[in-house]
């Protein structure tokens, strides 16, 4: 095999080989670099400055074809970087955004792997929205920041339960609760459709008229009648009730009608 087929990447006292076609396949930076038709288009060593070993590192398994789980550096919480938004500056923040993670974005944006941010950006998750939020603003990746935001909103109660997300500002909390309930009110009615079957339905005149939602009601709230129902955060919460036998139920459960899904919830502490 050729040494053109390869590339020496260094990064301070270290060096990575990769192969020429897959760095051109998947970075811009360097199918600019290796396209230009300039000298630096055949350079079979190419030195980089200003990023971590373990943000390359990451970049680099991803461009070889890893896994997402495998391209995330491990996660230090005594290590942080600080936000830009003058929104958000509060001590506590500086310990908030993992400096993994920011390592990694930071890396993928210089190299401007595409491929790798739009990957972080569909497998948010409740561990990674609030950090990714942080750092697609430092570095003006707004896509990633309004879908991070999007997701948090979309799965509030997970993300409220976090302490991480507890000891953000009120500014973003703020934030991500008036994204959470965007939107025009709505009339549900749960109807009970036979013995083994319910159906939530939306009246909107916006909409149209009736509508039925997704979602299947867990089988714990079959049979069930005489529930109470509340609505908190645009979470609809039904509790309570009485089966056919005339058995009181102390279950609790709740619908997201952002993602179509019912949750169960803890249950009360009295059958009611």
């Amino acid at each position: 095999m050729s040494s053109l087929d390869h590339v020496q990447i260094l990064l301070g006292s270290r060096s990575y080989s990769v192969p020429r076609e897959q760095l051109v396949a998947q970075s811009g930076f360097f199918q600019a670099l290796f396209r230009s038709g300039m000298r630096e288009s055949s350079a079979e060593v190419v030195t980089l400055h200003g990023l971590s070993h373990e943000g390359l590192e990451g970049v680099l398994r991803h461009i070889m074809g890893s896994p997402l789980q495998d391209c995330l550096p491990p996660q230090d919480p005594k290590r942080g970087v600080k936000t830009l938004d003058p929104d958000l500056e509060a001590p506590e923040f500086d310990a908030m955004v993992q400096a993994p993670l920011q390592a990694l974005v930071e890396a993928a944006c210089y190299l401007q792997v595409q491929g790798l941010l739009s990957l972080l950006q569909s497998s948010l998750s409740p561990d990674t929205c609030l950090d990714l939020w942080l750092v697609s603003q430092l570095h003006g990746q707004w896509d990633l920041a309004a879908a991070s935001l999007s997701y948090m909103a979309t799965h509030y109660h997970a993300v409220l339960q976090r302490d991480d997300f507890q000891d953000s500002p009120e500014s973003l909390k703020e934030r991500v609760l008036e994204e959470r309930l965007r939107g025009a009110p709505a009339l549900l009615v749960l109807s009970h459709q036979g013995a083994n079957s319910w159906l939530l339905f939306r009246y909107s005149d916006e909409g149209g008229g009736w509508r039925v939602l997704p979602g299947t009601a867990p089988p714990s709230m079959l049979r069930v009648q005489g529930y109470g129902a509340t609505v908190l955060n645009n979470y609809l919460y039904v509790a309570g009730g009485t089966r056919e036998n005339g058995q009181e139920v102390s279950a609790m459960h709740s619908y997201n009608p952002s993602s179509g899904c019912w949750s169960e919830e803890p249950a009360m502490n009295q059958k009611r």
